[in-house]
């Protein structure tokens, strides 16, 4: 019985040491406290107060537990930069097919239209595209260092973040495309039709069906069928968009 009361009041003390370690290092002093209380109370003399070994083991734990916490929560917010970040690369280019159509119209109409799409366009491409590929850009980066594949990438484990990589930084060279485009139409300058746009405005989706088919699926995805699954779906996008051109036409 004896044995029992000691075994538990020491598993008390090093879960107390490990939740006060946790949440408040400053508050450490309480549990040696609660221990030399607890051992007074049951009138165990002979308990032993927990080991210099215990108390390390237990706050490694509590640190550990932490970084790992930490990791989660950069990769979350990796996440959802990543998000708004291609609300943008989908959105842009749909405002350089309208503001190329509004050269259809008549002039006042066009002034009209060119003019609010000049706005709407500078405020979502400085005020949400650009900040937030900069901050994908650095949470991705933390969050390779943090998960250890910048260690592994070169190794035919991490080959599947290498690629993703490769997908990413054309990625990047596509947002630089898109802001190219966006200086020429806020110039007045149209090089590409509206179906033209329509097509690359398809680009970025290629991108992240590319890029989250690797990250879900890591190294079991097949070279072969990775492949052929990206070029159906291209396929099927330049298929629906020429049926919408055909629909449109009518």
């Amino acid at each position: 019985m004896l044995r029992e009361w000691r075994k538990g009041i020491r598993k008390w003390c090093l879960l107390n040491t490990f939740l006060i370690h946790h949440f408040e290092y400053s508050g450490f002093w309480l549990c040696e406290l609660c221990d030399v209380f607890l051992c007074a109370l049951c009138g165990l003399n002979g308990v032993t107060r927990r080991t210099q070994s215990e108390t390390q083991s237990t706050l490694k734990i509590s640190n550990d537990i932490s970084i790992h916490n930490m990791y989660l929560y950069l990769k979350a917010i990796h996440i959802i930069f990543i998000v708004t970040w291609f609300a943008g690369l989908f959105y842009m280019p749909r405002l350089f097919i309208y503001n190329v159509e509004a050269n259809t119209k008549d002039e006042t109409s066009r002034k009209i239209l060119q003019e609010q799409f000049g706005i709407m366009m500078k405020r979502l491409w400085y005020g949400i595209t650009w900040p937030s590929a900069i901050l994908t850009l650095i949470f991705g980066t933390w969050v390779l260092f943090e998960s250890g594949y910048s260690k592994t990438v070169f190794d035919p484990a991490g080959r599947w973040m290498l690629i993703k990589l490769i997908f990413v930084l054309f990625l990047y060279l596509y947002h630089f495309s898109l802001h190219k485009i966006f200086k020429q139409q806020t110039a007045g300058v149209f090089h590409y039709s509206s179906q033209q746009l329509r097509i690359w405005n398809e680009v970025a989706t290629i991108f992240l069906v590319a890029v989250v088919m690797l990250v879900v699926v890591k190294q079991n995805l097949s070279a072969l069928w990775g492949i052929l699954g990206l070029v159906f779906f291209v396929l099927l996008l330049m298929s629906a968009i020429k049926i919408y051109k055909l629909v449109r036409g009518k």
